[in-house]
């Protein structure tokens, strides 16, 4: 096992996210929303994991880059400032939730906290998460009986790690604006998985009053002062349409499609684990002393 150049893995991780947009293009939202949540972990395993399998076979070809020391700073300081402005945001994103809060109560062992309408609605932590809903809803039972089945379906789903993971190829892939994109993309995917599980079982009344409360919540929405990377969640015009339109969808693509999707990605992603010998194990080899072509 050898590092990958970080030029290899930026070609190879942009190719996955141009990959996975095309498919979403294509096939918008008859695609199932938890399918598309899950072909973003391919890119994101390949960002997060910059190795690859020596390989001796004639079809791959190694080319090389002059290995510059000022370069490898530079990724290195882009990284640690972009490191550096998430846990900064995030704690204080973090005390200002702690300084607004209210317990309102517990549901399946999570506490739930009632916060300043300013602030929002969000599932808040890792280990021992807790859900905090705007006073926005506090008037409302059946709002708040929603926000809270919604936080807690991003908590069963392990949304919050999947946050984490997101976070963390921004710091790696800092530089690259398709990751950027790609993360956007991501957590508007990620609301549509769980708006979809929320929903699922629910009869028609029931999908118009969470399909109210999302655009109630949407059209006060809190002020940004502090990025939320407790969720990522996406509440924008466009992904709000869009979310409303998918509530109470039954019909998607064939399973068979779905998985085959998953199969090329997977493909994809394994092909990218593979490389030409390389002897070198300087530290400069995250630059890319070699490309997979």
């Amino acid at each position: 096992m050898q590092i990958a150049g970080l030029f290899t893995v930026t070609v190879e991780a942009s190719l996955l996210i141009l990959l996975i947009l095309f498919i979403r293009r294509m096939f918008g939202t008859k695609l199932h929303p938890g399918v598309m949540k899950c072909l973003w972990a391919f890119p994101a395993l390949r960002i997060l994991l910059p190795f690859e399998l020596p390989v001796e076979v004639r079809w791959l070809y190694a080319v090389h880059f002059p290995p510059e020391r000022v370069l490898v700073w530079i990724w290195l300081a882009g990284a640690a400032v972009c490191f550096l402005l998430f846990t900064v945001r995030n704690r204080r994103y973090g005390e200002l939730l702690k300084a607004n809060s209210e317990i309102y109560g517990k549901k399946d062992g999570v506490l739930v906290y009632f916060v300043d309408d300013n602030i929002g609605s969000c599932l808040k932590g890792l280990a021992s998460p807790k859900i905090y809903i705007s006073r926005l809803a506090e008037n409302s039972l059946d709002w708040c009986k929603w926000i809270v089945k919604h936080e807690l379906s991003h908590y069963r789903a392990w949304d919050n790690w999947y946050v984490l993971l997101r976070n963390l190829c921004l710091i790696m892939q800092w530089f690259n604006p398709l990751v950027w994109y790609g993360a956007e993309c991501c957590a508007e995917d990620c609301e549509l998985a769980c708006d979809y599980r929320v929903t699922r079982g629910e009869d028609k009344e029931g999908q118009i009053v969470y399909g109210r409360c999302l655009v109630a919540m949407a059209a006060k929405k809190p002020k940004e002062a502090f990025d939320n990377m407790a969720m990522g969640s996406s509440l924008g015009k466009g992904s709000l349409k869009k979310r409303i339109e998918q509530l109470g969808r039954e019909k998607f693509c064939p399973a068979a499609l779905e998985y085959l999707l998953i199969a090329v990605l997977a493909a994809a992603v394994l092909f990218c684990f593979l490389g030409p010998s390389n002897t070198d194990s300087d530290v400069l080899a995250l630059l890319g002393r070699h490309a997979v072509i």
